[in-house]
């Protein structure tokens, strides 16, 4: 291929390559908010796991609860109200 055909066409992918400083400097701005969500996000889910973990070893207690009236198809017990 030509010499004078080549430098032009390199120039032009060079140019459309290039940003302007106030673009770049956006998209640090963004990328710097997503990595600090990311780390939030990650020690959040990190205390989450912890939670959930220890509720599932924890054994079970049973809440103090109210009669409740049963299900329709349900029969009635003798502790449900009428």
């Amino acid at each position: 291929m030509n010499p004078s055909r080549i430098v032009p066409v390199v120039g032009l992918l060079w140019a459309a390559a290039c940003v302007t400083d106030s673009t770049y400097k956006q998209e640090v701005k963004k990328a710097d908010a997503l990595s600090s969500q990311n780390a939030t996000y990650e020690k959040l889910n990190t205390q989450l796991e912890a939670e959930v973990k220890a509720n599932h070893s924890a054994p079970e207690t049973p809440s103090p609860s109210r009669p409740t009236t049963p299900r329709r198809g349900e029969p009635r017990t003798a502790g449900s109200r009428s």
